[in-house]
């Protein structure tokens, strides 16, 4: 099971958020500050908004290569499978997967990675010929191991397992798994003030967006570490390469 790391609203967050309302308490409005954080209405109750970005898992890696690649491979990306049992399961195969790719996309992980959007939910026995097929020298694909859409108004969560292959041996490269959070607070209300969680405008996406974009970067680290930056001193103690971690 994995467990997320909650944010846990303290006393001092608590001051430092009162902190602006107590400085201009002598004047008869006051809008909104400049970051969003505080609202100052004095004929209404004060309001501290913050914005929720989701708590992540890190990622787990099962398999890994022992060195870089000298350059950036060619790629073909199977649509990823769904191990539940949902009745929109295709939609959200399709609608996920290409989150994914266009996050791999955004990041430059591969010279070359073209979406086999026709092709049906990745098995790599089945995939595998057709990147050979295609010409490609890695099968990318993997498994949305649990998918749940809360909206703007309850709790999203996410978990994806990410598997690349070498199309000419047939063997396992890869294999990684990441999930990401994120859950829904009402108004809470501290009678003297009501602290409120802006949920973004698609959860579900920024937490897609967020997890497919750190497996992206890990590959990224693999297939060019020279043009990926740096990872930060709190992830990794090896800025050349991603194995520094496992």
């Amino acid at each position: 099971m994995i467990h997320f790391g909650r944010a846990i609203f303290t006393r001092t967050r608590v001051l430092r958020a009162l902190l602006p309302l107590f400085l201009v308490s002598t004047l008869p409005a006051c809008a909104p500050a400049p970051d969003g954080i505080a609202r100052l209405d004095l004929a209404s109750q004060p309001q501290i908004f913050s914005n929720e970005d989701g708590y992540y898992a890190g990622i787990t890696v099962m398999v890994h290569p022992n060195v870089n690649l000298t350059h950036k491979p060619t790629a073909l990306f199977v649509p990823m499978g769904l191990t539940q049992e949902l009745r929109s399961a295709y939609a959200v195969s399709e609608g996920v997967s290409r989150q994914v790719w266009q996050c791999m996309l955004n990041e430059g992980t591969f010279s070359t990675l073209e979406l086999a959007d026709m092709a049906p939910p990745y098995r790599a026995d089945m995939a595998l010929p057709l990147a050979r097929q295609m010409g490609a020298e890695l099968l990318i694909g993997g498994y949305i191991t649990y998918y749940f859409d809360g909206g703007s108004t309850g709790d999203s969560r996410i978990s994806l397992q990410l598997e690349v292959y070498d199309t000419r041996t047939g063997a396992m490269l890869w294999s990684m798994a990441h999930a990401g959070m994120m859950p829904y607070q009402p108004p809470r209300d501290f009678i003297l003030l009501e602290v409120t969680q802006r949920m973004p405008a698609d959860p579900m996406g920024t937490l897609i967006a967020s997890v497919a974009g750190d497996m992206a970067r890990l590959l990224h680290m693999w297939t060019d570490p020279e043009e990926c930056p740096p990872p930060s001193l709190g992830s990794s103690s090896n800025g050349e390469s991603a194995f520094g971690r496992f």
